[in-house]
């Protein structure tokens, strides 16, 4: 949910308790459509998910506006200082969404978004599990597998 729903641009739109399960509705808004996501379970499996849109939220709250316009400033070609208001109305919520995801994975983590920066979207659910795994924090398991390497 993080990395899809949150990470493309979405928002959380209710979070509540029903019958002893714990439910999430993430609404996502992409070029004219909307898309809303539920997700429920008890309270002990939805735990993690709470947690990770809690630090998201505070990390979103954090950065503001500066995320969002570092995000935006990938969009801009090289030498360029503004960018298209289609562009970055349909494409500036995705990259602004991913950024936060990235800095919510470096707070719950404790990795250097350095290193989550190197480490790429596909790569990173494997690395985050044999982290979890090996009891080792994921900033370490990557230099291990020579995905990054802390600048000297």
């Amino acid at each position: 949910m993080l990395k899809y729903e949150l990470g493309y641009g979405g928002g959380v739109a209710n979070i509540s308790e029903q019958g002893g399960e714990v439910v999430v509705v993430c609404e996502t808004h992409l070029m004219q459509c909307r898309d809303t996501t539920t997700v429920s379970g008890s309270k002990a499996a939805m735990q993690p998910l709470i947690e990770g849109i809690r630090a998201y939220l505070e990390v979103k709250r954090h950065l503001g506006e500066t995320a969002q316009d570092v995000a935006i400033s990938g969009l801009l070609p090289n030498g360029a200082s503004t960018v298209s208001p289609l562009i970055a109305t349909h494409l500036g919520p995705i990259l602004y969404g991913q950024c936060l995801v990235r800095y919510t994975l470096a707070l719950l983590t404790g990795a250097p978004i350095e290193a989550l920066k190197a480490i790429s979207d596909n790569d990173m659910p494997a690395l985050l599990k044999l982290a979890a795994e090996t009891g080792q924090p994921v900033d370490a398991v990557a230099q291990d597998l020579g995905i990054w390497s802390p600048a000297a």
